[in-house]
């Protein structure tokens, strides 16, 4: 590893500066400078103040807008790190042609994602009213989660976890990624819709773990919702434009038995479009947010840091191992026939 200076190009506003001192430290641990965009205007401006010179390793989140990041900083970049699941930022910023790797935190916010969705899951199915006596009648109208026909769209990080924590609990459960073989090893790419109305037919249950792209805006919209079982439930933590919110209040409206839980809007902040609806609850795009979330992100900073500062000082070996031990966390690797999925 050469770079000589980190720089953390954006900032939430929920960061404070406890969290930039922490990273600080990371940096001071690898011999690196730290330059972060400050609690006050949480963005970086250009030229960079003297005293930072490349080369550098660069830490993005969604408010990064890489169409903007200078040339000359590109050009001395060995490393940039987004420590963010999403990276709908990244469309129209060449990074296709950047010769540095881009590092995916999608573990970093995964377990808090599946929790949120596996805690709404047993919610709707598991929840026990305080009975102190026996009942005579001992009948309870009570359906069980595992008579559910569950979906889960999307087979990424979130994706696998879901299927394997609910796989010894549900007698039927499937998984749609059209850009994964499915059981026949065949990949569908990107004419997925009629495979997908396939797998939605007579479904109680669809769990959105999909990241949104290009050709899947409105993947779900009243022909799909109209192929569930009638006492559907769907849960989106994903992305709110994978589901046409017009198309998804009407079949609210016109299904009582069909219930909503939705982290993730087509407009945030949210704008009001659900008011009115009995069978929906909100939240806030909190999926990923946890009490320890600041901890998480610093670790990942570290570990990565390690990693490729251990592979890049491998003799003959370059950054190949590095790569190789994150294939699954790179950027290019989410790229397929010019689309980011």
């Amino acid at each position: 590893m050469q770079a000589k200076t980190i720089i953390r190009l954006d900032a939430s506003p929920y960061q404070r500066e406890s969290f930039f001192r922490r990273e600080q430290e990371v940096a001071g641990l690898f011999g690196l400078t730290y330059l972060y965009a400050d609690a006050q205007h949480r963005e970086l401006s250009y030229p960079l103040p003297d005293g930072y010179g490349g080369p550098y390793i660069l830490v993005s989140n969604t408010h990064t807008k890489f169409t903007e990041l200078p040339q000359e900083i590109l050009e001395q970049t060995e490393l940039l790190i987004h420590a963010n699941s999403g990276y709908d930022n990244f469309k129209g910023s060449g990074f296709q042609k950047w010769n540095f790797p881009v590092v995916l935190g999608n573990q970093v916010r995964a377990p808090a994602v599946v929790e949120y969705i596996l805690g709404h899951l047993f919610e709707r199915f598991a929840v026990h009213v305080h009975q102190a006596n026996w009942s005579a009648g001992r009948h309870w109208n009570r359906p069980l989660l595992s008579e559910q026909s569950i979906l889960i769209i999307g087979h990424g990080h979130i994706g696998q976890k879901l299927k394997d924590s609910l796989s010894p609990l549900v007698s039927s459960l499937s998984v749609f990624d059209p850009y994964l073989p499915n059981q026949s090893g065949k990949i569908i790419g990107h004419d997925y819709q009629e495979e997908l109305r396939n797998h939605l037919k007579h479904k109680n249950i669809v769990l959105m773990a999909c990241g949104l792209n290009g050709r899947n805006r409105h993947m779900i919209g009243m022909r799909e919702l109209s192929l569930l079982a009638k006492d559907n439930l769907i849960i989106n933590a994903a992305r709110g434009a994978l589901i046409k919110e017009e198309d998804l209040i009407a079949h609210l409206k016109g299904n009582p038995h069909a219930y909503a839980i939705c982290d993730v809007f087509e407009k945030e902040p949210y704008q009001d479009q659900f008011s009115g609806l009995n069978n929906i609850h909100l939240t806030s795009h909190i999926a990923g947010v946890s009490q320890h979330l600041e901890d998480h992100m610093v670790r990942f900073l570290q570990h990565v840091l390690s990693d490729f500062s251990q592979a890049t000082q491998k003799k003959g070996q370059g950054p190949s191992s590095f790569l190789t031990k994150y294939q699954d966390l790179l950027l290019k690797e989410r790229l397929r026939d010019g689309v980011l999925i």
